[in-house]
């Protein structure tokens, strides 16, 4: 949920989102419950 957050927050600043800038979004969640396990 957070992830999906953080990636609204960046679409209503900029109204669209590069590919780069959403999967360094999604890594980081997923880093963090990689690192959780």
């Amino acid at each position: 949920r957070k992830v999906l957050e953080r990636i609204a927050k960046v679409l209503i600043e900029k109204e669209t989102i590069e590919k780069e800038e959403f999967e360094k979004l999604i890594k980081k969640k997923t880093r963090i419950k990689k690192l959780k396990k």
